[in-house]
């Protein structure tokens, strides 16, 4: 339809916002495709930005109720984290669409929902299944982790299979701070890393989102996890 209008870095980089907006604020099963086409054709071709962008937004409470793979933006999320370069924790190889397919990368928890309910059995599950607390890796790594705390599977991967140093730089990738996970700070890891994935989700929609501290640090204590300190969440 567009034809050379498309070729330019310019249109590139318009059309996808366009896209990331529309993942991002889940507005595909609630448009009409033709208009919202429309619009996007127009926009890229100079025109007015279309309602899909100047209305789309994302706010820090959807990331705490994405926990199953049903919905775009949780899997507009784990797009992202492979779209910026992240890597698998225990081959140091970037998770291309090759590799999601030759070597079982999934989604998996970061504190394994194991860890939690042999430990910390009065926390509600809803905290630990969100989106903040998941990222891809492949089978084999996932398998290493199974129930063990952050700090115990962080030590078996730089015993076994990868230098330290790499490791923290491949954490980061996915978003995550190392010091937490080595310190099984789960509160801080949460509410960090929750800011952060919003942080990637405002850059890829072109928007600046609310901040989100105070409502994952909310979370942490409405999900009865205790074992940190939590300060005031309205005191941001």
């Amino acid at each position: 339809e567009m034809g050379s209008d498309l070729e330019s870095s310019n249109a590139s980089k318009k059309l996808e916002r366009w896209f990331w907006c529309g993942v991002f604020d889940e507005v595909y099963g609630r448009t009409k495709p033709d208009i919202a086409f429309q619009e996007m054709t127009k926009y890229i071709r100079d025109g007015d930005e279309p309602n899909l962008i100047t209305g789309a937004d994302f706010t820090p409470g959807r990331l705490l109720s994405l926990l199953t793979r049903n919905s775009a933006a949780y899997k507009g999320i784990y797009a992202l984290l492979m779209k910026n370069n992240a890597a698998d924790w225990r081959t140091g190889k970037p998770i291309t669409k090759a590799e999601l397919f030759d070597d079982q990368i999934d989604i998996h928890h970061i504190f394994p929902a194991n860890w939690f309910k042999k430990h910390h059995s009065e926390v509600d599950p809803k905290i630990y299944n969100s989106i903040i607390n998941k990222t891809p890796i492949d089978a084999k790594t996932n398998r290493m982790i199974r129930d063990n705390a952050p700090s115990e599977y962080l030590r078996k991967l730089t015993d076994q299979d990868i230098d330290p140093i790499q490791l923290d730089a491949i954490l980061r990738k996915h978003w995550i701070d190392p010091g937490h996970l080595k310190a099984d700070k789960f509160a801080e890891f949460f509410v960090k890393r929750g800011q952060e994935l919003l942080s990637l989700i405002g850059r890829a929609m072109g928007k600046d989102l609310e901040d989100g501290k105070a409502t994952f640090r909310r979370a942490v204590n409405k999900a009865n996890y205790t074992d940190e300190y939590i300060d005031n969440p309205d005191n941001d």
